[in-house]
């Protein structure tokens, strides 16, 4: 409460007037139901003895059809549930009944959830309130029941009267808090003393009936206790100004701890709901997108074949063909974030590919900026795809690049063993660091979310990716940054995971000129139109007959006529009716040595897992190149 002072004038009291003895009754009870404790209020209610009493069952006491009630009440107690104005009758020596209200709760905390209290008010004094000066054990027992710390307010004396459990609340010896009025004040956090000052004036001015606040105290250790600080004036001058206030304060840390984590894991859940509906709208996107790019493409590099190299439209379809190959680039690192990139996995030294990346890195620097390479050779290798490694550099570097766009600074790729287990290194960890201008923390909660970008004309793409390249990987990224204070990001990845059956890599084929032409029998399966026309043509370019079908229950239809004709089947991945992965499994069926190779959009290692076939099954990712298909077919029929 705040310091008010009196002023002249008699005093009263606030509060419950005092109508006599109490006949309220206190009972403690064991976890067996029996009774450890009773006041003498209890043996004059039931007429009895009171030694006769302690260690028989309380339900003894209890008349039909209260005593299913009360049992279930007690079953509450021990589920941490309270009893509150429970009416029961309670039966006297004499066989009389004596309705009572009953009110209760478990002692778990103050004595480890073996015993608990409950209060009997008789209906016939209802009148009657307690008389805690008569039972001094009972108030004790009580406040220690809901362990509450007691204060005790003068305002004419301009001191606070504390007891035991309210110093020992915060780590202080009773004797060490003392009287004094400002040690209160000065306990509370500076965060929650306007809203706990503002509570007690408007209680001492008469506005509220009670002081309620919950609030942090420093405890001796400095650290902070979250206290529930309740209070009332219970006296008052003949001109209103408050005398002396009573309350109590209960610790609540545990609570407040709870609800913090709580909030903290609903926060988690729902931002990795968020993230994951990211990626799966970016896949999503970068899937269709690839096939459209596949239509866009294929269309160009046809177009390509048929100029000849003088033709003055050439160098315009030449631009938009490249510039269709920077969207397939983009659509690459939105797989990347949705963990979809295309990979294959081998093993991976990063050191040797960030010194390998060292001059196409220094060429991109801005001026006044400085590339430092701190490689540890020891640092081992990690399970991954070679290329999305590569990505991995370079999309930290261009960060890091960016924040140090117009001024001098230090880039430093930095890859170190992490974590060690039994003596190995269990991860390895790849850090890009910068002495640009930092992040601030609305700018860091954010800096992995796709499209989000502080770069005039950036995609947004390039964290994204990294940190969905870093989880599909099995690892993870994180940031640490400060506004003008530099930024650091960090992937780990762990170290030599299992090996994936993935095709193995072809020896290299003889010059293009020393092959002979191929000229196969191709089943061209996908649902879009459009990748259909531009792949029939294609392939048509490269000499092979084709035949086209739009979804897998086509595409069994004609095998099952056709098979000993077809040489190879493309089949696209995602399709209605029956989609690739049954189409396979349909077509092995007929014949388990047919050729198939799978087209998607999406990864080759997501591609494998969906079909789960006993076998590797080569794939052309989309969007790909007249040469693509080229190489692929030359390499399926190398034998």
């Amino acid at each position: 409460m705040t310091d008010s002072r009196p002023g002249s004038g008699g005093a009263h009291r606030a509060g419950a007037r005092r109508d006599g003895p109490t006949s309220v009754s206190f009972v403690e009870l064991d976890g067996e139901g029996r009774i450890v404790r009773a006041c003498p209020g209890l043996a004059e209610l039931l007429a009895r003895p009171s030694d006769s009493l302690i260690s028989s069952r309380l339900e003894d006491y209890v008349a039909e059809p209260s005593r299913p009630l009360l049992d279930e009440a007690l079953a509450g107690l021990w589920a941490g549930e309270t009893v509150a104005g429970l009416t029961v009758r309670l039966e006297r020596a004499d066989g009389s009944i004596a309705p009572a209200r009953a009110y209760g709760s478990a002692l778990e905390l103050a004595r480890g959830g073996s015993s608990a209290c409950l209060l009997f008010h008789p209906l016939a004094t209802s009148g009657a309130s307690l008389d805690l000066a008569r039972d001094p054990d009972l108030l004790e027992l009580v406040l220690e029941c809901a362990e509450l710390g007691l204060w005790d307010q003068r305002f004419d004396e301009g001191i606070v009267l504390r007891d035991a459990r309210w110093a020992e609340m915060l780590g202080y010896a009773p004797g060490e808090v003392g009287t004094d009025f400002e040690f209160w004040h000065r306990s509370i956090h500076p965060d929650d003393a306007p809203h706990v000052r503002r509570l007690a004036t408007e209680h001492e001015a008469g506005r509220s009936a009670v002081f309620k606040a919950e609030h942090r105290l420093r405890a001796k250790d400095g650290g902070w206790r979250w206290v529930r600080n309740w209070g009332r004036i219970v006296e008052r001058d003949g001109e209103g100004r408050p005398l002396r206030a009573v309350g109590t304060h209960l610790d609540i840390s545990e609570e407040k701890n709870a609800e913090e984590s709580r909030r903290q894991l609903e926060s988690q859940i729902r931002e990795a709901q968020r993230v994951q509906s990211l990626r799966a709208l970016a896949g999503g996107v970068a899937h269709d997108f690839n096939n459209l790019l596949q239509a866009v493409l294929g269309n160009l590099d046809l177009a390509l074949a048929d100029l000849g190299a003088k033709d003055a439209v050439r160098e315009q379809v030449a631009a938009a063909s490249e510039a269709a190959s920077r969207a397939a680039l983009l659509t690459q690192q939105m797989l990347a974030y949705s963990g979809r990139g295309a990979f294959v996995k081998e093993f991976v030294d990063l050191a040797r590919v960030a010194e390998t990346l060292r001059l196409e890195l220094e060429e991109r620097l801005p001026p006044g900026v400085r590339l430092e390479l701190d490689l540890a050779t020891e640092a081992g290798s990690v399970d991954a795809d070679p290329g999305q490694m590569r990505q991995l550099v370079n999309n930290l570097v261009a960060n890091a690049c960016d924040a140090l766009d117009g001024i001098s600074g230090t880039i430093v790729v930095r890859v170190q063993p992490g974590q060690r287990l039994n003596g190995e290194p269990s991860n390895i960890v790849l850090e890009v660091q910068d002495s640009g201008c930092g992040m601030s923390p609305e700018v860091l909660d954010r800096a992995f979310d796709p499209y989000f970008t502080t770069k005039t004309g950036g995609a947004g793409l390039g964290l994204s990716a990294v940190w969905g390249i870093a989880v599909a990987h099995g690892g993870s990224a994180s940031i640490e940054s400060a506004k003008g204070r530099g930024c650091t990001v960090r992937v780990t990845l762990p170290v030599h995971a299992a090996e994936i059956d993935l095709p193995e890599p072809r020896t290299e084929l003889r010059k293009e000129a020393d092959l002979e032409p191929l000229r196969l029998t191709v089943l061209f399966v996908d649902d879009e139109p459009s990748v259909r026309l531009v792949g029939k043509r294609m392939l048509e370019e490269l000499g092979h007959e084709v035949v086209l079908a739009e979804d897998g229950a086509v595409a069994l239809q004609i095998y099952e006529e056709r098979g000993r004709e077809i040489d190879v089947v493309i089949l696209d991945l995602k399709m209605p009716r029956m989609d690739g992965q049954q189409a396979l499994a349909a077509i092995r069926g007929l014949d388990p040595e047919a050729r198939v190779v799978i087209s998607s959009g999406y990864n080759q290692r997501e591609a494998i897992e969906l079909l789960g076939q006993g076998r590797a099954v080569p794939f052309l990712h989309k969007p790909y190149r007249i040469k693509t298909i080229e190489k692929l077919l030359r390499e399926l029929f190398s034998d």
